[in-house]
């Protein structure tokens, strides 16, 4: 979506990756993917801008995947993949994989951050929004926090042997879910 020359190398990159990241190809792709979105000298690790927003960003849809959850009646800290007993959000980590790219996407799209620029309080407010924008379903655009909800019901119907497949948001270029707002109005005379 961002028109970065890397991008089919990366798409070749997730045919080889293998349970457990034996042969290291995802953060081989990690590395690459993110170098490609914020520049050569960019590394996840580092203290700056960039990973402040982008970090800010997953915090938000972890919190809102975490209060799904919790609604449906799961223990946060019981993961799938993620086992960290030091982790009291391991199945939120698992959820929140689908999601972590239009946060990538919307920090790289929307912010524009440069070297040295901080996160503003405006920024944040924009990534705290970021659960209002569409995301893809099975062709049908979902707002994000529906989107999560619907995904966790999902998860919950699968262990339940009501359906056989989860369902997962697919990113989708950036647009803020338009609201239908009803307004009905009694008029007594």
């Amino acid at each position: 979506m961002c028109g970065k020359k890397n991008a089919d190398q990366l798409y070749n990159m997730t045919k080889k990756v293998q349970s457990g990241d034996k042969t290291n190809v995802e953060a081989q792709a990690a590395a690459l993917y993110f170098k490609s979105l914020f520049g050569n000298d960019f590394t996840r690790g580092d203290d700056n801008g960039i990973n402040a927003a982008l970090n800010y960003g997953y915090s938000i849809l972890r919190g809102h995947i975490s209060r799904s959850i919790v609604c449906y009646g799961f223990e946060p800290s019981l993961g799938i993949n993620h086992h960290s007993q030091l982790n009291n959000f391991n199945l939120a980590d698992d959820f929140i994989e689908p999601y972590r790219a239009i946060v990538d996407y919307f920090v790289y799209t929307q912010l524009h951050m440069e070297e040295g620029k901080e996160l503003s309080k405006e920024m944040r407010y924009q990534l705290v929004d970021i659960v209002n924008y569409d995301m893809d379903i099975h062709g049908e655009k979902h707002v994000i926090h529906h989107a999560i909800d619907k995904m966790v019901a999902s998860y919950n119907s699968i262990l339940m042997g009501n359906k056989d497949e989860l369902e997962i948001p697919e990113l989708i270029e950036l647009e803020r879910h338009n609201y239908e707002l009803i307004y009905e109005i009694d008029c007594i005379f």
